[in-house]
């Protein structure tokens, strides 16, 4: 038996604009080859995002912040290896921006 290990680096994820697609994976492996299973456990995703069960952060981010300003969220994933139910858990950031936008 293994925990899963992430590959994708704990931390900041990078600034995506409003209203924009936007997609990600994140990434880790299972030393047993088993099956993988990635799941929100804490924070808050920026509105309109989700993360798949197969690691894929995606939808069309929705910025709640005034014009030109910048909004960071904090979230926590979990991993976790069906076969053995063993996991790991990692902590995001990902920013919104409005800034540089056209504003109607």
């Amino acid at each position: 038996m293994a925990y899963p290990i992430w590959l994708t680096p704990a931390g900041n994820l990078g600034i995506v604009p409003s209203a924009e697609y936007y997609q990600f994976t994140l990434d880790a492996y299972d030393t047993a080859g088993g099956t993988l299973q990635f799941t929100k456990l804490s924070g808050t995703l920026p509105p309109g995002l989700q993360v798949t069960k197969t690691g894929i952060l995606q939808g069309i981010p929705v910025s709640t912040a005034g014009p030109d300003l910048n909004e960071t969220y904090t979230f926590t994933v979990r991993v976790t290896n069906t076969s053995d139910n063993l996991l790991a858990d990692r902590t995001f950031q990902l920013t919104i921006t409005k800034i540089g936008r056209a504003h109607v």
